[in-house]
């Protein structure tokens, strides 16, 4: 059951993009039961994620956890997500910036957790030739102003 939920469309989630020059908004992959994803798994119950994990859902009403990597040289479709999403950088360099509606920053890896608007189109790259890693939330309960 845990396997089945890191795989493919399960993975990735619904979202959106323009795909195209027509202009045209189009939906990607499968809507998924955020809420559903509410078990820690048992691999890393004693590790260090499991503290993150607990301060971060004392706060918020949390999705999927993940961590993501992004390859040196590379980036993300330009999209939107239905949710908002927080991020931890883990590893990171200068050639990393997240871009949400036309905004770049680069996120370090300091210890701080940013909450980012993914409802807005946004993308991730990494220029640089090391590896990004973060860990993402997704946020079940947070609303922009």
């Amino acid at each position: 059951m845990i396997l089945e939920s890191i795989k493919g469309h399960k993975a990735r989630g619904v979202f959106w993009t323009y795909p195209n020059s027509s202009g045209k908004e189009q939906i990607r992959d499968e809507k998924i039961n955020e809420s559903a994803y509410s078990e820690f798994i048992d691999d890393y119950k004693k590790t260090y994620f499991k503290e993150v994990f607990d301060v971060l859902s004392s706060k918020y009403k949390l999705g999927r956890i993940r961590i993501l990597l992004k390859q040196p040289r590379s980036t993300l479709s330009w999209h939107r997500d239905p949710e908002p999403r927080l991020h931890i950088p883990i590893i990171t360099n200068p050639g990393c910036h997240m871009v949400i509606d036309n905004v770049a920053k680069h996120l370090p890896a300091d210890g701080s957790v940013w909450i980012t608007n993914n409802t807005k189109y946004h993308n991730a790259f990494n220029g640089g030739e090391e590896n990004r890693i973060h860990l993402v939330a997704c946020v079940l309960d947070h609303k922009f102003n």
